[in-house]
Protein backbone atom coordinates (compact mmCIF):
# COMPACT_ATOMS: atom_id res chain seq x y z
CA UNK A 1 0.00 0.00 0.00
CA UNK A 2 2.53 2.61 1.02
CA UNK A 3 4.91 1.62 -2.09
CA UNK A 4 1.07 2.23 -4.61
CA UNK A 5 0.80 5.55 -2.63
CA UNK A 6 4.08 6.75 -3.21
CA UNK A 7 3.58 5.92 -6.81
CA UNK A 8 0.55 7.50 -7.92
CA UNK A 9 1.68 10.73 -5.63
CA UNK A 10 4.97 10.84 -7.69
CA UNK A 11 2.99 10.31 -10.97
CA UNK A 12 0.04 12.28 -10.61
CA UNK A 13 1.00 15.04 -7.10
CA UNK A 14 4.11 15.57 -6.88
CA UNK A 15 4.89 17.19 -10.95
CA UNK A 16 2.54 19.50 -10.59
CA UNK A 17 4.30 20.89 -7.32
CA UNK A 18 7.20 20.52 -8.72
CA UNK A 19 6.11 22.19 -11.78
CA UNK A 20 5.10 25.48 -9.10
CA UNK A 21 8.45 25.42 -7.67
CA UNK A 22 10.49 25.33 -10.42
CA UNK A 23 8.39 28.43 -11.95
CA UNK A 24 8.82 30.13 -9.08
CA UNK A 25 12.41 30.42 -9.05
CA UNK A 26 12.05 31.25 -13.04
CA UNK A 27 11.83 27.89 -14.95
CA UNK A 28 8.93 29.15 -17.06
CA UNK A 29 7.47 26.90 -20.16
CA UNK A 30 6.29 23.84 -21.45
CA UNK A 31 9.83 22.04 -20.82
CA UNK A 32 8.76 22.63 -16.58
CA UNK A 33 6.00 20.74 -16.73
CA UNK A 34 7.40 18.17 -19.30
CA UNK A 35 10.63 17.87 -16.79
CA UNK A 36 8.73 17.61 -13.97
CA UNK A 37 6.54 14.61 -15.20
CA UNK A 38 9.35 12.78 -16.39
CA UNK A 39 11.81 12.87 -13.07
CA UNK A 40 9.42 12.83 -10.60
CA UNK A 41 8.56 9.37 -10.65
CA UNK A 42 12.22 8.39 -11.83
CA UNK A 43 13.33 10.00 -8.54
CA UNK A 44 10.65 8.72 -6.57
CA UNK A 45 12.20 5.32 -6.78
CA UNK A 46 15.14 6.10 -4.06
CA UNK A 47 11.97 6.22 -1.93
CA UNK A 48 9.96 2.97 -3.36
CA UNK A 49 12.89 0.69 -3.61
CA UNK A 50 13.56 -0.21 0.07
CA UNK A 51 9.97 -0.54 0.65
CA UNK A 52 10.01 -2.85 -2.20
CA UNK A 53 12.82 -4.83 -0.85
CA UNK A 54 11.78 -5.34 2.87
CA UNK A 55 7.90 -6.31 1.13
CA UNK A 56 9.96 -8.98 -0.85
CA UNK A 57 12.19 -9.77 2.02
CA UNK A 58 9.39 -9.89 4.99
CA UNK A 59 7.13 -12.77 2.39
CA UNK A 60 9.97 -14.60 1.29
CA UNK A 61 12.16 -14.96 4.00
CA UNK A 62 10.22 -14.70 7.25
CA UNK A 63 12.81 -16.20 9.49
CA UNK A 64 15.12 -13.71 8.47
CA UNK A 65 16.97 -11.37 11.18
CA UNK A 66 17.22 -7.58 10.85
CA UNK A 67 20.46 -7.72 10.06
CA UNK A 68 20.32 -10.43 7.16
CA UNK A 69 17.48 -8.06 5.64
CA UNK A 70 19.91 -5.42 5.94
CA UNK A 71 22.46 -7.24 4.02
CA UNK A 72 19.96 -7.81 1.24
CA UNK A 73 18.98 -4.31 1.23
CA UNK A 74 22.48 -3.17 0.68
CA UNK A 75 23.32 -5.77 -2.14
CA UNK A 76 19.89 -5.56 -4.44
CA UNK A 77 19.13 -1.71 -3.97
CA UNK A 78 21.25 -0.33 -6.77
CA UNK A 79 20.69 -2.73 -9.52
CA UNK A 80 16.39 -2.82 -8.31
CA UNK A 81 16.27 0.89 -8.26
CA UNK A 82 18.31 1.20 -11.75
CA UNK A 83 15.76 -1.47 -13.28
CA UNK A 84 12.59 0.20 -11.34
CA UNK A 85 13.93 3.89 -12.80
CA UNK A 86 14.09 2.51 -15.81
CA UNK A 87 10.78 1.08 -15.93
CA UNK A 88 8.99 4.27 -14.23
CA UNK A 89 10.48 6.26 -16.91
CA UNK A 90 8.26 5.50 -20.13
CA UNK A 91 5.33 4.05 -18.05
CA UNK A 92 4.70 6.82 -15.51
CA UNK A 93 7.38 9.71 -16.71
CA UNK A 94 6.57 9.53 -20.44
CA UNK A 95 3.16 8.05 -20.37
CA UNK A 96 2.37 11.03 -17.97
CA UNK A 97 3.40 13.50 -20.54
CA UNK A 98 1.73 11.96 -23.44
CA UNK A 99 -1.55 11.59 -21.46
CA UNK A 100 -0.87 15.37 -20.25
CA UNK A 101 -0.64 16.18 -23.44
CA UNK A 102 -3.25 14.38 -25.00
CA UNK A 103 -5.56 15.92 -22.81
CA UNK A 104 -4.80 19.04 -23.86
CA UNK A 105 -5.78 18.31 -27.17
CA UNK A 106 -8.92 16.87 -26.46
CA UNK A 107 -10.29 19.39 -24.18
CA UNK A 108 -9.38 21.79 -27.03
CA UNK A 109 -11.68 19.91 -29.90
CA UNK A 110 -14.20 19.13 -26.72
CA UNK A 111 -14.61 23.11 -26.04
CA UNK A 112 -13.33 22.46 -22.25
CA UNK A 113 -10.79 24.15 -20.44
Amino acid sequence: AMRDLLSMGSTFTLPPVITALLKTVGVQGKVVVNTAQLLCPVIAQTVQVPFHLTALSLYNHPEWTRAERWESMKTLYVPTLLARMARALPCYGAGGVFNANLQTVAMSIGGGR
